[in-house]
């Protein structure tokens, strides 16, 4: 069975994958904000314009080169060890259709605008299996874990040491539901609940 790895790319539905850690501080809302008031002032002239909100979860922010995101050297090769043993320990079968991680945010953003040293940690991924037949339905496990906070020279401390331990977690809750989801599907008696979102 294959397992892939997929980074989305940014298009009119769907932000780009966060391949690094994602810092949004700020003053990104602040830029975001003033870009957005000269872009109302300018279609005001303009015959007027409609304008839609943004959170500050949307922001561009900047990238931490430092800090790849773990889904791939972490969450991948630990599923594929899983996947194995429980193949191993079931019926043979022959999975045409394969695992997919889709990879989306890892980000670290400010708590209040108004102040304080709180950062909240989000970590979202989401791992498929395809169907194969019409007792082993297709299943999604979508991994967006109630966002930690901390004060951000906490996160950033001993090489951000708390941010990969804290996402470990969040990768190993994901993992630990795929797990359980996989053993029913591969012994044929997947549920009709074919999604779970874990928060």
């Amino acid at each position: 069975m294959t397992l892939n790895v997929i980074y989305e790319l940014k298009t009119s539905i769907s932000q780009p994958t966060d391949s690094n850690l994602r810092m949004i501080n700020r003053s990104d809302t602040a830029a975001a904000t003033g870009l957005k008031t000269l872009h109302v002032l300018v279609g005001m002239f303009a015959g007027g314009v409609q304008e839609t909100g943004f959170s500050k979860e949307q922001l561009k922010g900047t990238p931490v080169m430092s800090e790849v995101n773990p889904s791939m050297n972490y969450m991948a090769p630990k599923l594929t060890a899983n996947v194995k043993n429980q193949m191993q320990s079931s019926a043979p079968k022959v999975y045409k259709m394969p695992v997919e991680i889709y990879v989306n945010n890892w980000y670290l953003v400010y708590e209040n605008l108004s102040g304080g040293d709180n950062y909240e940690l989000h970590y979202k991924t989401t791992i498929s299996k395809g169907g194969e037949n019409e007792k082993m339905v297709g299943f999604d496990v979508v991994c967006e874990p109630e966002a930690i906070k901390a004060p951000l020279a906490e996160w950033q401390a001993n090489n951000y040491q708390k941010l990969h331990d804290v996402t470990k977690v969040y990768m190993d809750t994901c993992l630990n539901d795929f797990d359980k989801k996989f053993k029913s599907f591969a012994n044929g008696t997947s549920n009709a609940e074919k999604t779970i979102t874990l928060q």
